[in-house]
């Protein structure tokens, strides 16, 4: 009753902190929305990066798996090739016993 006589506003004041609190509110809201946004943007560009590396991954994997298909053929083509010589040698070696035999003689 006092202060009513006096002529202050007690409504106008509490409504007036209240106007603050919710402006403090919201500019609490709007810092963690940009916190939030900038979590965002970074976890966004980890996730590319991630991308990235398992695409660098994927095409190391298809690189090896096609350098042992060559190596495969080539080892094949390194066993026909032994092969190959060992009958040489083999057919050179009986001519040669062949030869000596008939000189022998």
């Amino acid at each position: 009753m006092a202060l009513a006589k006096k002529d202050i506003d007690v409504k106008g004041i509490a409504q007036e902190s209240l106007n603050r609190t919710l402006v403090d509110s919201v500019v609490k809201q709007e810092i963690k929305i940009a916190h939030l946004e900038d979590e965002q943007f970074e976890l966004k560009n980890e996730l590319k990066k991630r991308d990235k590396t398992i695409n660098k991954l994927s095409n190391n994997i298809e690189n090896i798996e096609e350098d042992k298909k060559w190596n495969s053929l080539w080892q094949d083509s390194l066993n026909e090739d032994i092969h190959r010589t060992e009958l040489l040698v083999l057919v050179v070696g009986v001519i040669n016993v062949l030869f000596a035999f008939f000189i022998s003689r």
